[in-house]
């Protein structure tokens, strides 16, 4: 509408009707308020939708936080912490008890490990002399320098 105004107003003042120009000018200005007016309208209503939203989201946190503050105080009383104590003191002294076992474990397994290297390479040795038995006899020694 907005671009018909102009268009008559342009042609108005062509034909030097300057009544006729004044009102078609008061009408465009007035369109331009109505439509500045309604644009700021709908920032504001979008800005109440997105409030509106928020203050659901708000809403919605406050009641599962209720529910987990009710859970979390039925727990409370159905927990009984003396029990709770000599659980964990006792799992603590089974994991001690598993960390000396393993321990021990690991101690028998390097003794045997290390006895089992001792005896190869006793056994490689005994099989290099018996290979290289009598090679070296007729080289004559090597001189030692000494400073």
């Amino acid at each position: 509408e907005e671009r018909k105004i102009k268009q008559n107003l342009k042609n108005a003042a062509k034909k030097c009707y300057n009544d006729s120009v004044r009102r078609m000018a008061v009408e465009l200005v007035k369109a331009q308020k109505h439509k500045d007016r309604i644009q700021q309208m709908k920032s504001h209503l979008t800005s109440v939708s997105i409030q509106l939203r928020q203050q659901s989201a708000q809403l919605r946190v406050t009641n599962t936080l209720k529910m987990s503050t009710n859970l979390m105080a039925s727990m409370n009383k159905l927990a009984n912490y003396s029990e709770v104590a000599a659980s964990i003191y006792g799992l603590g002294r089974e994991m001690e008890r598993a960390g000396l076992i393993q321990e021990l474990v690991d101690d028998a397994l390097d003794s045997t490990m290390s006895d089992v290297e001792n005896e190869v390479d006793a056994e490689i040795d005994r099989v290099i002399r018996e290979v290289t038995e009598g090679m070296f006899e007729s080289v004559e020694p090597t001189p030692t320098f000494t400073p």
